[in-house]
Order: C-alpha cells, then structure tokens, then sequence
C-alpha cells in the first residue's frame, strides 16, 4: 500500500497544552497592549480638551475686569500649565504608534508589554502631578469667575468655562449654593463633565443637553435643586456604577479585539450602554465570543506547530525542503526532494487531515509521458518502507496520528503526477536537463531540486 497516505496529526498532550499557555499569553500580552494603548489616546483626547478650555479661558481672562498685572499673571500662569499638558501630549506620540516586530515571539510580546505598561505608569504619574500641582492656576482661575459674576449682565456660560478647570464641581456640592448664578454655572459645569464621560450615550447626551437647557432658563432654587437630583446626580451615579465594573469590560473587550485582529477580521469599537446592566450582560456576551476565538487561534497555531514539526521530521530523515505552496493559516502545502526526478509532497489542510503523496520534479505541471510512468510507480512502492520511518520521526518531533484516521491507498498510475516545482517558491533558477540519481542518503541541496527528465 504505497500511494498517497492520509491521516489527522495532532500534538501530544503535553505538547499541546504548552502551545495553549503560550497561546492565552501572548493573547492577554496583545490585549493588554492594546487596551493601554486606547487609554493613552483617552489621555490624549483629554490633553486636547484641556488645551481647548484654556484657549478659551484665556479670552475670559482678556474680557473680565481685572488689573494689567492680575492679567499678565493669569496669562503667565496659564501658558506655563498649557506648557506642561503639551509635554505630557508630546510624550504620548511615539508610543501610540509603535509596533511590535515579531506579534507571535512571546519574549519580544512580553518585553513590549512591560515597556508600554512602564510608560502608562509614568505618564499617570506626570499627569497626577499636574492635577496637584495646580494651586496657582485654580487661583487665577477661581479670581476670574468672581469677576465675571460682579460684571453687569454676566453670562452663566462664561462663569461655567471660568470654573471648568478650578475644581471638580460635584453634585452633593451644588444644591448647598445660595448664590443661583453660581449653582447654574456649578451645574452647566458638571453637565459639561458628564457629557465628556465615555458612558454619556447619545441618548444621555440629549437628555443633558435638555437638562441645560432648562438650568439656562431657571431662576427657582427649588426647581434648579430637582433638575440637579433627577438628571445629574442620577447620572453621576450610575456613571460611577457604571466606573467600578469598567476596567473588566476593557479587559475583555481589548482581548476580543485582539482575537478579532489576529484571526483578520474586523475589530469592533467599544459599545455604548445606558446602565451598568447593560455593560454586564455585554461582559458575559463577549466571555463566551472570546473562548470561541481563542480555540480557532489554537487550531492554527497547533497546524503551524504540526507543519513546523514535519519540517523537521523530513529534513532529519534527509529530505531537503524544495519550497512551500500556498501557506496560510488553513495549512499550507509543501515539497521535499525523495529520490532522481520526484519529491514527496505534503499537503496539510484545515481539519488537521495531512496528506504525504509522491510525484514527478518538472519545471511546469503535466501528465506524466508513458516513460515515466513505470518509474513514479516504482517510486510509489519505495515510498511504503519511508513512510513507516517518517511516521516514527514525525513521533520523535512530538506529533502522532488521530487513531482511525489513517488511510494508505495501494500504488496506482491514477497518482501519478508532475508538478511545478516552482510553484514551491523554490528559489533553483537553473538546470532543465535530466540530473544524476541520488540516493537518499545523499539528498539534492534545498535550491537544487532533481528534475524527473527535461522539460523546454
């Protein structure tokens, strides 16, 4: 029984399982990067908007009442803050778009994964120090909002951007107010807050802009108290909910992004939800997704394995890799020199079914001429005692055969075929004629594949 030969391979057990180890780990390596990497484009986002508020703080700042000193001092103090956000924006650039070399080396994904996790440590600390270190800047700022409300005709809206950036504004702090400028300010700040939050739905959005409205309008502490109660600090609340089970909805999110990513597909943008209900049964949704996914990232790196491990086996034995055909990560078809003018040929397809075949060395494909028949199925008949000693090498490299899937068909001149070589991505450019015999304990070089007989 010495024609094509077909069977499922698989890895051993414990070869197995330590491809699936490193499999989740270069996985939660890649989504780990990944969702930092988001984070940092959030803190850039936020940068930009803080830029913008002083841009506009500084038109404030040039409109309000304040002496030529008061001026040049808020001016001086604001461009030294602006200063330091445009170094923490700068610091960010590099990071964002750099990217990983070899994704499916475990030791280049693990020192990535440390160095951009360092980096978003120390960019948390630089912006902390901003935060705390802006005692003059919410002085300067805090003067300019006490201005403003002593012009005539001032604008809740201007008192709003003047408070934008003094202090975070809370909603338990808004209803103790007894001036009502400064409680519909306090309270377009806080809407302004909520609508920049990444839980703020389009369907939130609109009922804030309503709830702005109103507050715009209102001139009834009683009234201004209830919008505050029912619009903001409800969903201040549910966003602080919402806040607590955020970090495990990013952790599966990034890692079905990354899963998506690897597999080529598509990735998804972060879903939007209007209760942390919402956000939970989405966690549960993508759990389950991810497991599917990381199981089909499994089957093909268990193939890769496999097609690595023949590799190996066939070249041990003496039979020099010719070229690969078609790789992909549905398997991949490969060719090795056997004996003068004929090579074994590998085809490894998706179900794990791999299938070991003899056939004709020519420089393009074609039916064999009746003179080469005898010879391809003299080849088929030599090829029964290899393949026994190729199936206890594929062994020895770590991979065995699905028990009753083997099947040996018997020498037949319906198998004979001559294939392109160059079709392998064989990189011999040279000979046509008919080259010596060889043996196979003296296999043709790689480049150099024995050809069955002339072909112009």
């Amino acid at each position: 029984m010495s024609g094509p030969k077909l069977s499922e391979y698989e890895l051993e057990q414990l070869r197995k399982a330590e491809l699936e180890r490193i499999q989740r780990e270069i996985e939660n390596l890649h989504a780990n990067i990944l969702r930092i990497k988001k984070d940092i484009f959030s803190e850039t986002e936020w940068c930009r908007h803080e830029l913008d508020q002083m841009e506009r703080q500084i038109n404030l700042v040039n409109g309000c009442s304040l002496s030529e000193e008061e001026r040049s001092q808020a001016h001086s103090i604001i461009a030294l803050e602006r200063q330091r956000i445009c170094d923490l924006l700068r610091s960010m650039d590099a990071i964002t778009s750099h990217v990983i070399t070899h994704p499916n080396e475990l030791k280049e994904v693990q020192a990535e994964e440390r160095h951009i996790r360092d980096f978003w440590s120390r960019l948390i600390e630089s912006k902390a120090m901003i935060l705390t270190g802006r005692i003059e800047y919410e002085s300067v700022m805090a003067n300019v909002a006490e201005k403003i409300k002593g012009t005539l005709g001032c604008s809740t809206l201007s008192l709003a951007e003047a408070l934008q950036n003094v202090h975070p504004v809370r909603p338990e702090s808004i209803s103790a107010s007894t001036d009502i400028e400064q409680m519909r300010a306090e309270m377009l700040s806080e809407i302004v807050s909520l609508k920049r939050s990444r839980f703020a739905s389009k369907k939130i959005i609109e009922r804030l802009d309503n709830a702005a409205q109103l507050v715009s309008d209102e001139i009834d502490f009683k009234r201004l108290n209830d919008i505050n109660s029912r619009v903001i600090k409800e969903l201040s609340h549910s966003f602080a909910k919402m806040e607590s089970i955020y970090d495990e909805y990013k952790n599966v999110f990034y890692r079905h992004n990354t899963l998506l990513s690897r597999l080529g597909k598509p990735t998804l943008e972060e879903d939007s939800f209007n209760n942390a209900a919402e956000m939970i049964a989405r966690i549960d949704t993508i759990k389950a997704e991810n497991e599917s996914l990381h199981q089909q990232l499994l089957a093909i790196a268990e193939r890769q394995e496999i097609c690595n491990s023949i590799d190996k086996a066939m070249i041990s034995l003496g039979y020099d890799l010719i070229g690969t055909k078609n790789a992909s990560t549905k398997g991949c078809a490969k060719l090795y020199q056997f004996s003068k003018g004929t090579g074994i040929q590998m085809i490894q397809k998706e179900d794990g079914t791999v299938r070991l075949k003899v056939v004709g060395l020519s420089k393009r494909n074609r039916p064999p001429r009746e003179s080469e028949k005898e010879h391809l199925l003299h080849m088929q008949e030599e090829f029964c005692s290899a393949y026994e000693q190729i199936k206890e090498a594929f062994i020895r490299q770590g991979i065995c055969q699905v028990q009753g899937t083997e099947r040996k068909l018997p020498p037949d001149n319906q198998f004979s075929q001559i294939i392109n070589v160059d079709e392998y991505n064989s990189t011999y450019g040279g000979e046509n004629g008919t080259l010596a015999s060889i043996g196979r304990n003296n296999r043709a070089s790689v480049y150099k594949p024995k050809y069955m007989t002339q072909d112009i």
